[in-house]
């Protein structure tokens, strides 16, 4: 029984599948949503419809506390939302899933030919996505893809330890161990 990984557009997707390890890589079904309101719609379709495991791993745009209880809270419960016993997971990449990238400025730098400056760290916390996305646009017309193509295995460690992947691959493994009980039970 396969695990749904739902995110909200194809760059997750394609960074999720740079930083999962293969084999929950090869157990999962990873699918972009269309944005946070189509990845929510999509993952409790799955839910009801499948009754496989979801991990629904979007944005929180915001850093407020209170803000980012409320969005989790919420979208757990459309979720859950009739799907009875089905494992359900939501989880949230303050503010943003870029913040992976934020978090390997070695990476970044090396992708970028440059340091990087400190008004760019510290509006990369609210905002990681269009802070990255300006500077390596400024520092010789790289990408966010660029970073992503650049990725290697030591980045893969370093942004493996960042909270959204970290929560994901402990579900994905929670997920694998009681599939590995339930078929020696049967």
């Amino acid at each position: 029984m396969a695990a749904y990984i739902v995110v909200e557009g194809n760059r997750d997707k394609a960074l999720v599948e740079k930083l999962l390890p293969d084999d929950l890589l090869r157990s999962s079904v990873l699918v972009p949503g269309g944005g946070y309101s189509g990845a929510l719609s999509l993952a409790h379709s799955l839910a009801v419809v499948r009754r496989q495991p979801i991990a629904l791993v979007v944005d929180s745009d915001s850093v407020n506390p209170e803000a980012i209880r409320d969005r989790r809270s919420r979208a757990l419960e459309m979720l859950t939302f009739n799907a009875g016993s089905v494992r359900c997971k939501v989880i949230l990449a303050v503010p943003e899933l870029e913040v992976v990238l934020r978090d390997d400025p070695c990476l970044l730098e090396r992708v970028a030919g440059s340091s990087i400056p400190e008004v760019v760290r510290v509006r990369a916390e609210a905002q990681p996505k269009a802070a990255l996305e300006t500077w390596l646009r400024d520092s010789g017309g790289r990408t966010i893809q660029d970073v992503l193509d650049a990725i290697g295995p030591d980045d893969v460690q370093i942004m493996r330890q960042a909270e959204p992947i970290r929560e994901l691959i402990e579900f994905l493994r929670i997920h694998a161990a009681s599939q590995v009980t339930a078929n020696a039970a049967a």
